[in-house]
């Protein structure tokens, strides 16, 4: 992660006499002064003294009243009084660049930028800011400050971003091996040949799920509107068949035979018939219906309704199934003519 330069170091010109006109700050003579920041001009440069029994003092220090200290002299100053890097990060005025910007006069006082760039700001004014990047603390110049946003002064903020980006020379060989390599041959949209055991069951498990929950909201919707009409129909356990079914002996019902199980759910589920495959039914309503109701074969008490196309009819005693008396009998036979007058 890029980190704010090492404040430079300079030492108090002058006694003390108190800070000059328009300072916060005047270091005695000798003190060692952390220089943390400076406004344009050069005027004035803000530091921080550290070390001392007060603790750390920092403020405005006019530029004339401190003198720079060359590589040899702050090679030597003493640790405890360079200001440490977390007091560093405090101090510094760091913000992110949101946007690539380039100044279309190009100004010799302007910073150009790129964005994901950390920088230092030193002043503010205007909608303009002063600073640098933390990269290159050479470039340095002014810049908008719509463009920019506040980052914290934490080693986190600072650490780089992610971007994964080819280099221009990578670039240009990633497109001469494009440009090399054979195209590849089109996509095959249609299948004419038998689909893979795998989809073609996944494929008959969704008909089947989509089966289910259709046939389960009949089988609801038909409980209800049986116990709108029968309020006692929704006890699976009490429940009566139909009234045109009344005074027929058991024996007489038509019989069918559970061919795929249905295993109702839900608040209606009382008033459904549960079954198994083999489990045998008699039906007390009509054949013709997408929905039955009966009973299971030698348990009169366990009835409720339950979809037609779950069972297979097996016999029809009575010839309940439509059209079946009607096909038995044969149309009734029409009265004779009166003789002519």
């Amino acid at each position: 992660a890029p980190l704010p330069r090492q404040p430079e170091l300079a030492r108090g010109r002058v006694g003390s006499a108190g800070p000059a006109p328009g300072a916060a700050l005047e270091p005695r003579q000798g003190e060692v002064l952390n220089v943390t920041n400076r406004l344009p001009d050069g005027s004035f440069v803000y530091g921080t003294i550290c070390g001392g029994a007060c603790g750390l003092r920092e403020g405005w220090v006019l530029a004339e009243h401190v003198r720079p200290l060359d590589r040899a002299e702050a090679a030597a100053v003493a640790p405890e009084l360079r200001l440490p890097l977390r007091e560093l990060l405090r101090r510094s005025a760091l913000v992110r660049v949101e946007e690539d910007w380039l100044d279309p006069e190009d100004g010799p006082a302007t910073l150009s930028l790129r964005a994901g760039e950390i920088l230092h700001i030193s002043t503010a004014s205007e909608g303009w800011a002063f600073g640098w990047p933390l990269e290159n603390p050479n470039r340095r110049g002014w810049f908008p400050l719509s463009l920019v946003q506040k980052a914290e002064s934490s080693l986190g903020s600072l650490a780089r971003r992610g971007h994964q980006e080819l280099s221009v020379t990578a670039s240009g060989a990633v497109q001469r091996l494009l440009k090399a390599a054979e195209p590849p041959a089109p996509a095959q949209w249609a299948w004419d040949g038998e689909l893979p055991p795998a989809v073609l069951e996944s494929a008959q498990h969704e008909e089947r799920e989509l089966r289910d929950h259709f046939e389960h909201m009949e089988a609801q919707a038909a409980a209800q509107e049986a116990d709108a009409r029968d309020p006692a129909a929704g006890d699976g356990a009490a429940a009566g068949g139909p009234p045109e079914t009344d005074g027929i002996p058991e024996d007489a019902l038509p019989l069918a035979a559970c061919t795929a199980r249905f295993s109702p759910q839900g608040q209606a589920a009382g008033a459904l018939l549960r079954l198994e495959v083999g489990d045998l039914v008699r039906i007390t309503s009509s054949l013709d219906a997408k929905m039955c109701y009966g009973f299971l074969e030698k348990r009169i008490t366990t009835r409720g309704w339950f979809p037609r196309q779950r069972v297979e009819l097996l016999e029809d005693p009575l010839g309940l199934q439509a059209g079946g008396l009607e096909a038995e009998l044969g149309a009734p036979p029409l009265p004779q003519p009166p003789p002519p007058p």
